[in-house]
Formats: structure tokens, C-alpha cells, sequence
């Protein structure tokens, strides 16, 4: 239950000006030493790309924002395929997630979720996430469903989420590293300092049960 959250490695970048994906994914790069089997990215205007096999920046559209979430996938739960490859969203697609870890108690979470309308399109324990918070987002702000989310779920997580039109990153660690690094006009979470350290060598280490 280990392997995910040794092997697999995210980045998420909040900036105050626009940047290009392909500076975001030459991040995630740096990150290649883990090992991986797909990658993908998202930005907060709804934008997803998910790929299997190796990084290769050329491949990739070059969009612009000033917000981006991104993920290099070991395979645990589910099939090395498009749809289990991270980012995974909502429904309604308004969020957007990456987890490093494994949520143990998932399938329970997942049978709630699909009793209530949800629909999920990858075989991952990670979907769970998005829709838990789409349908605890309804009736309560970030804050409360954040507590919930701390309380309900069982197992070990580093997650970024990003939601449409927003341009912040929430982020919520328990188990599996997160480290923040203040760059010049960015914030940069990833889980390891190398993914940022040819940009910025000031950076903060989230706790246990932490959320930003």
C-alpha cells in the first residue's frame, strides 16, 4: 500500500501571472527519478490533458494560466489507461484533483457517491475525492467539507484541488509529502523540493492533517 505514494509525484503551481503547461510539466519532469506510467495536467478554466507513457514536453498543447494541477502516475488502483491517469474531476467538471497516497476505505465512499447520482469514469481510488467534494461543496464552503474530508476518509494523502474559475490551490496532506515553495510572483506545491529547487530555494513542509 506503500508504492503510490513513493512512486508517484505531483505539482501544482498558483502564479500571479499567466504561465505556459509546458513549464508546469518540465516541473513534473523533474520528478521522473519515482517512476511512472501515465502523467496529465489541469488548469482552473476546466482544461484537462491526461497521456500513458512517458513526459515528453513536445507532445504537449501549450496553454496558458495562471493556475495548474499535475501528476505522474504509478499504478495501484485501476489499469494504466487515460481515464485512470490523473487529473480526475467531478461530474459537473468544475473540480479538479491529484492525489499521491491510497484511500482505504474508497469502495464504501464510492457506493455513497453512486447512491447519490454520481457518475465516476476511471477504476481509481482517487476519483472518490473530486466527487466527495462536488457533493459536500453544495452545502458547505471549502472549510467544513476540508474538516469532513480529515474525518471520513481513511488512509494516507497528498492532494491538490483546483475549482473552475478559481485560482487558488487547496491542498491536504496526511501520510505522503507536500512541500510548498514561495518563488518569485508563484506558489509551488509538490511533493518532493526537487521539482522546484532550480526556481526556489525557500520552501515550507506541510504537517501531518494540514490543509492550505
Amino acid at each position: 500500500k506503500t508504492g503510490c505514494i513513493v512512486m508517484c509525484g505531483i505539482v501544482g503551481i498558483a502564479s500571479r501571472e499567466n504561465f505556459s503547461s509546458r513549464d508546469l510539466i518540465a516541473a513534473l519532469k523533474r520528478l521522473e527519478y519515482r517512476g511512472y506510467d501515465s502523467f496529465g495536467f489541469a488548469t482552473n478554466s476546466g482544461q484537462m490533458e491526461k497521456f500513458v507513457g512517458e513526459i515528453n514536453e513536445n507532445n504537449i498543447n501549450d496553454v496558458s494560466s495562471s493556475t495548474m494541477i499535475s501528476h505522474c502516475r504509478w499504478a495501484t488502483h485501476g489499469g494504466v489507461t487515460r481515464e485512470n491517469a490523473h487529473p480526475h474531476s467531478d461530474c459537473s467538471n468544475q473540480l479538479a484533483i491529484v492525489h499521491n497516497g491510497i484511500i482505504n476505505n474508497y469502495i464504501e465512499m464510492k457506493n455513497e457517491l453512486i447512491s447519490k447520482g454520481h457518475r465516476f469514469r476511471s477504476q481509481t481510488d482517487s476519483e472518490i475525492i473530486a466527487h466527495f467534494f462536488e457533493e459536500q461543496l453544495k452545502t458547505k464552503d471549502m472549510n467544513e467539507t476540508a474538516k469532513e474530508f480529515f474525518e471520513i476518509v481513511e488512509g494516507e494523502f497528498a492532494v491538490l484541488l483546483t475549482r473552475r474559475d478559481d485560482d487558488k490551490i487547496y491542498a491536504f496532506k496526511r501520510g505522503s509529502p507536500l512541500v510548498l515553495g514561495l518563488a518569485d510572483g508563484m506558489n509551488i506545491l509538490a511533493s518532493d523540493i526537487y521539482a522546484f529547487s532550480d526556481k526556489t530555494n525557500r520552501a515550507v513542509f506541510f504537517n501531518e492533517e494540514e490543509f492550505a
